[in-house]
């Protein structure tokens, strides 16, 4: 999943790419999503949620709050290496 910069007022991190069979599409998440927090940390920066991720095991299950449209929801998405 390709993140882009925060626009303006809105919050939290656009999906600006996505592969087609990434676990987190198969988990619901589109490209134009806006990720609002990761484990309940909000997603203001990139190097924040890399951080974070970075500090998980493989398998880990990270809960992704996220904005599409003026609709909000959550998902579940397990940390796989992707290669």
């Amino acid at each position: 999943m390709l993140l882009g910069k925060p626009q303006g007022q809105d919050p939290g991190l656009p999906v600006k790419k996505l592969k087609r069979k990434a676990v987190a599409a198969a988990k619901g998440i589109r490209e134009g999503d806006r990720i609002l927090e990761i484990d309940g940390q909000p997603a203001d920066s990139v190097a924040a949620i890399n951080r974070h991720l970075e500090s998980l095991r493989l398998g880990s299950k990270v809960r992704i709050r996220y904005q599409r449209g003026k609709r909000r929801g959550v998902t579940l998405v397990p940390l796989v290496f992707d290669k």
